[in-house]
């Protein structure tokens, strides 16, 4: 825009613009060109055509005045500044358009940022995360986790050391390989885990956690028993794989979260991942993600697990701390109790005796813990058969801690069982598997393997505990 309100400094600015055109020019040029034709036209027919009066523009309405429906009249004065106005705004609206705009020369196309603007590790380093990102991370993630299934303690204690290394690398990679400013990092990363937000959804994972650790091996023997055997003692079925592969379960799924990260985590691990397989191409991750499918089915299906015992066995109490284990300790008692009492109701009902209860309460984390079913001589005497059918629903429905089974006829104990030597990975439901774990009375669990009530004994290991 020319500054100032001289006209006469407008027009040769406008001289100076070749290929522009006045509209003001043009319409006096048209008006012209009329009057030529008006005057050619009263020659010809000797009187001049009418005139007709121009009309008025309306004028504009005042603001205050739209209600009353008045008309503001604008002073000449101003009408005329305005049109000046209006003409040069017009004028600079046109050289703008004319004008060719400056093109920045392109730089050649390379992978490195500029270096006046250095790539953010929060922001520019991680593209969009798509779902199928956030697929492949989980199928790796599920791939690792598959180890905690062979070793439930080791395998976990290896996967967290191995993120926290990933972590301390990549936060040196971003800010410097430096110890106190790396230290003071981490320190903040875990004081931000004591947020309130953070204190109030820890419990909502840890019971996500646990649910997942009994629901998926609940499933998974439940489906592979209702295929093999059907549906009778597919409670007791589930109930099994619970016992045998729940913290195991458990142990995978915390693997599962120090792979993937828990909330913004997951997204920059996802993040980068797809920044790592990009320059591959989609055959790499389609070729990671079925290595990672078979790894997982090999060690989920095939891989042997480790012995029980010492941090890895499975009776509650080698993995608790030591000034827990009388809580822990009363804890397990009291589910064996329930356990004893539903399968002494269940075969008392079926086979017309009398079952009486017992368990070993209360007695030293070292010793054994024994079940007790004693039949009382006042509603009849067991026979071999009978004996067999409890020992079967016995052993098939009490949890894995509890290394004795008594059965006894009066007072004296017909039927010892050392549980042990039982193969505890699926329900027993023939009674001759059990003769080699018979200490006491082999004879008679021998003569009643073959009288044994399949049917009674996987429907009392499924009885519901009271």
């Amino acid at each position: 825009m020319v500054p100032g309100d001289d006209e006469d400094r407008w027009w040769p600015e406008r001289d100076r613009a070749p290929g522009l055109v006045d509209p003001d020019d043009v319409a006096a040029r048209a008006a012209a060109a009329a009057r030529a034709f008006a005057e050619l036209g009263a020659s010809d027919h000797g009187s001049p055509p009418p005139r007709v009066a121009p009309r008025a523009a309306p004028e504009p309405v005042r603001p205050d005045a739209v209600l009353r429906g008045r008309r503001f009249t604008v002073p000449d004065a101003e009408r005329d500044h305005d049109a000046r106005t209006e003409r040069r705004l017009a004028f600079d609206d046109r050289r703008r358009a004319h004008a060719r705009p400056a093109v920045a020369p392109e730089s050649p196309a390379t992978d490195e940022a500029p270096a006046s603007e250095p790539s953010s590790p929060t922001t520019d380093a991680y593209p969009a995360v798509r779902r199928g990102d956030r697929a492949l991370l989980h199928v790796l993630a599920l791939a690792v986790a598959s180890g905690a299934m062979v070793a439930p303690i080791v395998w976990p204690a290896a996967v967290a050391l191995g993120t926290l290394a990933g972590a301390a690398a990549r936060s040196a990679a971003d800010h410097g390989p430096a110890p106190l400013p790396l230290l003071r990092r981490a320190g903040r990363r875990g004081l931000s885990w004591l947020r309130p937000r953070s204190v109030l959804w820890l419990p909502v994972l840890t019971a996500r956690t646990v649910l997942v650790a009994v629901a998926v091996p609940a499933l998974l023997w439940a489906a592979r028993w209702l295929v093999v055997e059907g549906t009778d003692g597919l409670v007791a079925a589930a109930r099994t794989g619970v016992w045998s592969d729940g913290f195991r379960v458990l142990s995978g799924v915390v693997c599962f979260m120090l792979v993937t990260g828990v909330g913004e985590a997951r997204h920059r691990r996802a993040a980068q991942l797809r920044r790592l397989l990009d320059r591959r191409g989609p055959t790499a991750a389609v070729a990671l993600a079925g290595a990672a499918l078979a790894i997982t089915a090999a060690v989920v299906g095939v891989a042997p697990r480790l012995p029980a015992g010492g941090v890895t066995g499975t009776d509650g109490l080698a993995w608790v701390p030591a000034h827990l284990h009388g809580t822990v300790d009363g804890f397990r008692d009291d589910i064996a109790v329930a356990e004893i009492q539903a399968a002494s109701e269940c075969l008392s009902g079926h086979q017309g005796l009398r079952w009486r209860p017992g368990y070993t309460r209360a007695n030293g984390s070292a010793d054994e813990d024994v079940a007790r079913l004693t039949a009382d001589v006042s509603g009849g005497v067991p026979t071999d058969a009978d004996l067999a059918t409890a020992a079967l629903a016995l052993h098939d429905l009490l949890a894995p801690w509890v290394d004795t089974i008594v059965l006894g006829s009066g007072e004296a104990p017909v039927l010892v069982l050392a549980r042990q030597d039982v193969d505890a990975a699926r329900p027993v439901t023939d009674a001759s598997d059990l003769v080699g774990a018979a200490a006491t009375g082999r004879d008679a669990i021998e003569r009643g393997a073959d009288g044994a009530d399949r049917g009674v004994a996987l429907d009392c290991a499924s009885a519901p505990l009271p």
